[in-house]
């Protein structure tokens, strides 16, 4: 499990970042829709929100 987590912990920061410069970049240039933008959006928030998570300590398991 450890190198999942290794992995995970490369990945969160890339994917945030990313998210971030696709902000910044949107708020220059209309790159999609205001739909697409709202999808896109909340695809990068739901992957850095999983990511973080499964990152955690996992102690709940630990104890069943």
């Amino acid at each position: 499990m450890k190198g999942a987590q290794r992995a995970i912990a490369i990945v969160l920061p890339i994917v945030a970042i990313a998210m971030a410069l696709y902000q910044l970049l949107y708020t220059q240039t209309l790159i999609q829709s205001p739909d697409g933008h709202l999808i896109t959006h909340l695809g990068f928030a739901f992957v850095v929100v999983f990511l973080s998570l499964m990152l955690k300590d996992t102690s709940i398991t630990k104890h069943v």
